[in-house]
């Protein structure tokens, strides 16, 4: 195999998991308290008003943190990958020889929450049990589509290495879950799932029982 090289920006999906979870979770906890208060009648609800206080000081935190987290593996996230035929050369993870990983496999969870230009997460798994995570920072715009078709090629073009260094068939398995995945993956980004705009609705009337159970 020839040397390939690749160039697209990654970002840290935990994160906005986190966030996404965080947001959610405080929601839930101040809608909670807000039922108790109203439903129970409690007549000393400065304990209510003090739990409140902390739930919504807690989520700002965290979400700050994040929000932080998010913007810092963006700029940092500039990758630039080369697939040699000993392994992998990359400016975010360093050199990691194809000798040195047990296993790999396609994550479909953050095509759900970016479905204008949705693309799959790579996960490594290296023999010493270290986790290589690649996930596309993937923008709605000309630039953004060109980087998803390089990422697309880049995995593809992983999966393919693999798989012919594979001579004893043990990630055979993995090749074709990888190789399923991947096709989800393109069917995903021609056609967005269309119940995400149910749970943003879900969302805005969750905020908008919150306002009222507050007035």
């Amino acid at each position: 195999m020839e040397k390939a090289s690749f160039k697209f920006r990654l970002i840290k999906v935990k994160y906005i998991y986190r966030l996404l979870g965080t947001i959610i979770s405080g929601f839930a906890l101040l809608i909670s308290l807000l039922f108790i208060e109203s439903f129970f009648l409690i007549k000393n609800s400065s304990y209510i008003e003090s739990a409140t206080f902390l739930i919504i000081l807690l989520i700002v935190m965290i979400c700050g943190y994040c929000v932080f987290k998010i913007i810092q593996s963006t700029r940092q996230g500039r990758e630039t990958v080369s697939l040699t035929p000993s392994g992998i050369q990359s400016k975010v993870f360093g050199d990691i020889p194809y000798a040195k990983i047990h296993s790999y496999w396609i994550d479909l969870k953050f095509t759900w929450l970016n479905w204008d230009n949705p693309a799959p997460g790579l996960r490594i798994r290296l023999k010493n049990n270290t986790l290589i995570a690649y996930d596309l920072l993937s923008k709605n715009n000309e630039e953004g589509k060109q980087e998803a078709e390089v990422y697309f090629s880049f995995v593809l073009h992983f999966m393919g290495q693999m798989k012919a260094l594979d001579t004893q068939g043990k990630l055979s398995e993995s090749y074709f879950k990888a190789l399923a995945n991947m096709e989800k993956a393109r069917k995903r980004k021609n056609n967005p799932p269309v119940y995400l705009y149910a749970i943003l609705l879900l969302i805005f009337g969750s905020i908008l029982l919150l306002t009222a159970l507050i007035k």
